[in-house]
């Protein structure tokens, strides 16, 4: 009987201790430097608040008994670029801290060669040395300013990539830019020009309209009050106003800014 009761009790107070500890996860990229962790003494007072550190599953061998010490990727043969999952186990009421956090988020820090715009709107590019899964902007120039007309999701390894996106070209001469934004900032790459193959510009088929306003194409537009405020904004040939106030508007569409509209 005491034989079964201590057994008991050992089984008890195991799963009481792992039900009591915490973890704090990092997920990120492996880019050639290491994490440091200050790890301060646990609320008991009894040794420190991290008591296991675990990269990609793997328990670390690093000496962690300490009030600071640094998480080794080295020693786990990562390579640059790969996927890192780094899971601190610590007691109750963890306050630990990683210094660094910043050297596994994602750098847009890729290097872009053979960007180039067709003039039916193809564009196409090729990546080397891309760190994370950080996504290409593209934006283009109209309207006196940069419109982003969307995105493509980078691959996010460091072998070599090519990718493409159609951009909707206005009439004329168009100009092109990609950029990707990462925890430091936005990095804009070449910009890029072509002349549209189109015959003539959109136009707005009526300036003076009830429930919709019509383009002779699919436009992007953006459609602004007289006191200078976003009504609406988008891609297509028709913008349904039935339920816009009365008054005038100004729209950019295709190659051309502010063309004043009056809605009855």
């Amino acid at each position: 009987m005491k034989r079964l009761t201590l057994i008991f009790l050992v089984v008890f107070s195991f799963h009481w201790t792992e039900t009591l500890a915490q973890s704090e996860v990092l997920r990120g990229i492996y880019q050639g430097e290491n994490l440091y962790v200050k790890n301060p003494i646990s609320t008991s007072g009894v040794g420190f608040s991290i008591f296991e550190v675990r990269v990609n599953g793997e328990v670390t061998t690093d000496e962690i008994n300490s009030s600071a010490f640094a998480v080794d990727f080295e020693a786990f043969g990562l390579e640059t670029g790969e996927s890192v999952v780094v899971e601190l186990r610590c007691k109750p009421d963890c306050t630990a801290e990683v210094i660094n956090p910043q050297v596994i988020m994602p750098r847009a820090q890729t290097e872009l060669a053979n960007v180039e715009l067709r003039n039916n709107g193809k564009l196409t590019w090729q990546s080397n040395n891309e760190t994370g899964n950080i996504p290409f902007v593209i934006e283009q120039f109209r309207w006196n300013k940069w419109v982003e007309v969307g995105k493509v999701p980078g691959s996010g390894n460091g072998r070599t990539n090519k990718y493409s996106f159609s951009v909707p070209l206005h009439f004329g001469d168009n100009k092109v830019r990609l950029k990707q934004r990462d925890h430091r900032g936005v990095h804009y790459f070449e910009v890029v020009t072509t002349r549209s193959e189109q015959s003539r510009p959109v136009e707005i088929k009526r300036t003076r309209v009830v429930d919709v306003i019509e383009f002779s194409d699919n436009t992007f537009f953006e459609i602004y009050s007289e006191y200078g405020e976003l009504v609406t904004y988008g891609f297509g040939n028709v913008v349904f106003v039935k339920d816009v106030p009365r008054g005038k508007y100004y729209v950019n569409y295709g190659c051309q800014l502010a063309e004043t509209v009056a809605k009855r």
